[in-house]
């Protein structure tokens, strides 16, 4: 990623986003297809997801990866952008 300051918000939304599902690491490993150690890794900023991970991970919480990398700071937003769009 770009600089600290994106990898600890990242780690920062992805663990609100998991807690705010109540969702463990190991459950949503499950759900990414990798380890629960990874999660962890990602979650205190030790290791950075590839970009196909990060864009999966998006998806699975329905955010935008400019969310999840810190370069939007409204998720509503994000939620506003989604009722406005063409279908």
């Amino acid at each position: 990623m770009y600089n600290n300051c994106m990898v600890k918000k990242f780690s920062e939304r992805l663990r609100k986003l998991r807690t705010d599902k109540e969702l463990s690491q190991a459950k949503l490993a499950v759900a990414l297809g990798t380890h629960q150690q990874t999660v962890d890794r990602w979650e205190r900023g030790l290791i950075e997801p590839s970009m196909e991970v990060i864009i999966q991970i998006a998806v699975f919480f329905d955010v935008t990866t400019d969310y999840l990398l810190g370069l939007n700071s409204d998720i509503s937003k994000i939620v506003e952008m989604k009722k406005t769009a063409p279908r």
